[in-house]
């Protein structure tokens, strides 16, 4: 499990948090704070979102503790592989660049 924790300050809110990615891409379920990012990333099938309050904090290890056994590992990295350094150079910037 890895926490993204964030606080909820508005130059935050789209800046990609690359923890949260690193993560992902390697199947772990996240806690994320419920920022615009997050929310592109973050679903009940690789974690839960949660606000900047200690008692969202102990909500979300909660969650993640009682749905331990509905988290796939594969599932996440699979659906992660888009936000990976590889995906996004092969599949975005070579071709954006050949395309000039």
């Amino acid at each position: 499990m890895g926490v993204s924790y964030v606080p909820k300050y508005d130059f935050f809110q789209s800046q990609p948090v690359t923890k949260t990615c690193e993560y992902l891409l390697n199947g772990m379920p996240v806690i994320a704070t419920n920022l615009f990012e997050h929310q592109q990333l973050i679903n009940s099938e690789n974690g839960i979102l949660i606000d900047d309050t200690i008692s969202d904090i102990t909500r979300g290890f909660i969650y993640i503790y009682e749905n331990r056994q509905n988290f796939s590992s594969e599932k996440i990295q699979i659906k992660a592989k888009k936000h990976s350094w590889e995906y996004i150079v092969n599949q975005i910037l070579v071709p954006y660049i050949n395309s000039l």
